[in-house]
C-alpha cells in the first residue's frame, strides 16, 4: 500500500469518524426536540433551533459518510465531495476560531480550539488532495465515451449537489430565510426552498453532464451570489452593528464575492466541451 493510498484511507476513516458522531448527536437531538413538551431546551436553545440544528448535523454526517464510501472505493465524485467538504471547513472552522476568542471564557475556548482544528485539518485536506498523487487514481472516468469533466466543473457541480440537499433543510429553519436584505416568509417560503434546492441539483447533474444550459444557470447563480454577498453588509437589515458580528459579515461578503466571482470566470472561460 503507497503511503498517498494510507492517506486517503485515513481521511475516509475521519470523515466515518464524524458521521458517526455527528449522527449519534444529530438523532438524540432530533429525539429531545420532538418528545419535549417546553418550547425551551434551556435558556438559550429552543426546541425547534435544536431540531433544525440536529437535522443539519445528520445531514452534514450522510455527506461524510457517503464520500467516506467514494474515497474507499476509488471514486472520483469521492474526491470532489471530500475537496468541497474540506473546502467548506477551511473558511468554517476560522469564523468559528474568531467567534470562540470573542466570546471568552471555558465555552469560548473550546469552540475556538474546534474551529482551529477545523481550520487546520481543512487546509491539510485541501493541499493533499490536489496532489497530482492522489488525484491520479481519481481521475479515470468509468464511462469512456464521456469527455473528461475538468477539475472546477467537477466542483462546482459537487457543490451544487451538496447544497441541494441542505437547501431543502430550510424547510425546517424556525427562522425565515434572506434574500437580499428581505426575509422570505408565508406560503412563499417553502416555494422559494424548493425551487432553489431544484435548481441547485439542475446545476449539479448539469455540469457533471457537460450540459450548456447547467453551466449558463451556474454562471447566473454565481453573480447573483456575489451580489447577495455583497449586501450582507450594505443593506441596513443584514448589518450588524455590534464589531464583532460586523466583521463576520465583512469575512462571509469577501469570501462570497470572492468565490461568485472566480467561479463566474471560471464558467464563462470553460464553453469547449459543453452541449
Amino acid at each position: 500500500m503507497t503511503p498517498w493510498l494510507r492517506g486517503i484511507q485515513t481521511m475516509g476513516c475521519l470523515l466515518v469518524c464524524a458521521s458517526v458522531l455527528l449522527g449519534f448527536a444529530g438523532l438524540a437531538g432530533l429525539v429531545i426536540g420532538l418528545v419535549s413538551s417546553s418550547p425551551k431546551i434551556t435558556i438559550a436553545v429552543s426546541s425547534e433551533d435544536l431540531r433544525f440544528s440536529s437535522l443539519n448535523a445528520v445531514y452534514v454526517a450522510a455527506v461524510a459518510g457517503i464520500v467516506a464510501y467514494g474515497l474507499f472505493r476509488g471514486r472520483r465524485w469521492g474526491w470532489d465531495g471530500a475537496f468541497c467538504v474540506a473546502a467548506w471547513c477551511a473558511p468554517g472552522g476560522l469564523m468559528a476560531l474568531l467567534v470562540g476568542i470573542n466570546n471568552g471564557g471555558l465555552e469560548g475556548g473550546v469552540f475556538a480550539a474546534l474551529g482551529a482544528a477545523s481550520a487546520v485539518w481543512a487546509v491539510t485536506a485541501l493541499w493533499y488532495l490536489l496532489r497530482r498523487k492522489v488525484q491520479a487514481p481519481f481521475t479515470v472516468d468509468p464511462d469512456a465515451n464521456r469527455p473528461q469533466l475538468p477539475l472546477g466543473v467537477r466542483l462546482i457541480a459537487a457543490y451544487s449537489l451538496i447544497l441541494s440537499g441542505a437547501r431543502l433543510l430550510e424547510l425546517a429553519s424556525p427562522t425565515p430565510p434572506l434574500f437580499f436584505g428581505l426575509a422570505v416568509q408565508g406560503f412563499v417560503m417553502p416555494l422559494y426552498a424548493i425551487s432553489m434546492a431544484a435548481l441547485s441539483l439542475y446545476i449539479g447533474y448539469g455540469l457533471y453532464r457537460m450540459r450548456e444550459r447547467a453551466r449558463q444557470c451556474a454562471i447566473a447563480v454565481a453573480a447573483l451570489w456575489g451580489l447577495e454577498s455583497v449586501s450582507w453588509v450594505v443593506l441596513p437589515q443584514r448589518s450588524w452593528s455590534t464589531p464583532p458580528f460586523r466583521w463576520i459579515a465583512v469575512g462571509a461578503a469577501v469570501i462570497g464575492v470572492g468565490v461568485a466571482m472566480v467561479m463566474t470566470w471560471y464558467l464563462v472561460t470553460r464553453r469547449k466541451g459543453f452541449t
